[in-house]
C-alpha cells in the first residue's frame, strides 16, 4: 500500500479514533504512542510520528528530565552536545 486517505472528526476532549485500516496498515495497537508536530508555515497540516515501541519508555531522563526536554530532543531541537 503506497498511500491510504481516511477522514477523522474530533471528538469531545479533541479525542480522534484512526480508522482501522490506517491502524492495522501501521501496525497501531493500544498504547501506542507518538509526537504530533504542527509548523506555522503548513498552518493546514497536523504531523504525527509514531514512537517506535522500542524506544517508548527506555534510556529515562538520558534525554531530559521533562517530557518537555525529551519531545525537543525528539524534534531535533535541543543540542545535547554543549
Amino acid at each position: 500500500m503506497a498511500s491510504l486517505d481516511a477522514e477523522i472528526t474530533v471528538r469531545q476532549r479533541n479525542q480522534v479514533t484512526l480508522p482501522s485500516a490506517i491502524a492495522e496498515a501501521r501496525n497501531v495497537k493500544r498504547g501506542s504512542r507518538f509526537i504530533v508536530h504542527i509548523d506555522d508555515h503548513h498552518p493546514d497540516v497536523i504531523f504525527l510520528r509514531a514512537i517506535p515501541r522500542s524506544y517508548a519508555g527506555t534510556l529515562k531522563g538520558l534525554f531530559g528530565t521533562t517530557t518537555e526536554e525529551e519531545l525537543a530532543y525528539v524534534r531535533g531541537e535541543q543540542d545535547w552536545g554543549q
